[in-house]
């Protein structure tokens, strides 16, 4: 049943793309989905998870979010890179159906985060002694 219906998605080549929960929602429900969480500036590692997602789940989606969360203070968040046309282009042909590519005023429409995650120790280790952020938003 699963490789039927990605054979009939699979006609179409290039993603939709969707910048609204409700339109991700209207989209999904009552699909199968396999997410494929990224900041975008698409990379090899991100095509393997695409390749995985597409053999467990009849429908894939791809995020392409910014969260300014992510950055510390003295990390440059407007220099990290931007190009959805390019994240789409590199996803067209590839499996996957939808790029869920929301605003921060549409992942944060109250201007805070509803959770805030503090990753304690373990934020200490390995990259978590460079990469300083402390807490990070949902």
């Amino acid at each position: 049943m699963l490789s039927l219906h990605r054979l009939a998605l699979s006609s179409v080549t290039q993603p939709q793309v969707v910048t609204t929960i409700a339109e991700l929602r209207a989209r999904l429900d009552g699909r199968h989905v396999a997410l494929v969480p990224t900041m975008g500036a698409l990379h090899d590692g991100h095509l393997a998870l695409v390749q995985r997602a597409t053999e467990l789940a009849e429908t894939v989606v791809v995020s392409v979010f910014v969260n300014p969360l992510q950055f510390g203070p003295s990390e440059d968040l407007d220099r990290y890179p931007r190009d959805l046309a390019a994240d789409v282009a590199t996803l067209t042909d590839r499996g996957v159906d939808v790029v869920f590519a929301p605003s921060v005023a549409e992942m944060y429409p109250d201007g805070d985060p509803r959770i805030t995650l503090h990753g304690g120790g373990v934020s200490e280790l390995f990259e978590g002694r460079t990469a300083r952020v402390t807490s990070m938003g949902c």
